[in-house]
């Protein structure tokens, strides 16, 4: 009888175990495949506007032989498609690397960097959004952009605030996370951050 009863139990449990790996095969049969990430080319630095619907990240899509910008919007059915951002990926260089965007929160603002030159300097950069598409890239200047390598800016989302990568060239080579307070319209001179894993940075 105890036989009988084990019998029982441990064919429920594998009937309810096969069932529900069927399900979560079925599910994922049945799911659309992503349109934004592709194992054909590399997609990185994303950034995701304040309500969600739109993502902004660097990829070497469209036959590029380096990396620029694109965006996808969320609509009913899922992501679009992504599209190239042509004012930014077009100015300059068409060898240029273009990447880490960082969208303010009110998602007319977009920061990134891009290569400047042909000695592996890399300046900060943003875009201003306009009624069709983000605009001309204008260099964010001194004192955050230097002679060297400035790149993967991040806006605070009041917009007081940017974190970005500067080299440290002075000593042993080695990239420093900066954060600069109101970049747009005081000159102060930005600060280097101490940064430890799993510890938040604080003004």
């Amino acid at each position: 009888m105890r036989f009988i009863v084990l019998f029982v139990v441990v064919n429920f449990f594998w009937l309810t175990a096969t069932s529900q790996v069927l399900d979560s095969m079925s599910y994922y049969n049945n799911t659309k495949k992503p349109v934004i990430s592709d194992q054909q080319i590399t997609e990185y630095a994303p950034t995701i506007q304040a309500d969600g619907k739109t993502l902004i990240f660097e990829a070497n899509q469209a036959n590029s032989s380096t990396f620029k910008l694109f965006s996808s919007n969320l609509d009913g059915s899922g992501w679009t498609k992504p599209v190239s951002l042509d004012k930014i990926n077009s100015s300059g260089d068409s060898l240029d690397l273009i990447g880490g965007p960082s969208i303010s929160f009110d998602g007319n603002i977009l920061y990134f960097f891009r290569s400047v030159g042909m000695q592996g300097n890399m300046e900060i950069f943003y875009s201003i959004r306009e009624k069709d598409g983000w605009g001309e890239p204008i260099n964010i200047g001194s004192p955050i952009n230097t002679d060297g390598y400035e790149g993967f800016p991040s806006i605070s989302a009041d917009g007081s605030t940017l974190y970005f990568v500067r080299m440290n060239l002075a000593g042993p080579v080695s990239k420093e996370l900066k954060r600069y307070k109101r970049f747009a319209l005081q000159s102060i001179v930005p600060k280097k951050m101490r940064v430890a894993i799993g510890v938040s940075l604080k003004n």
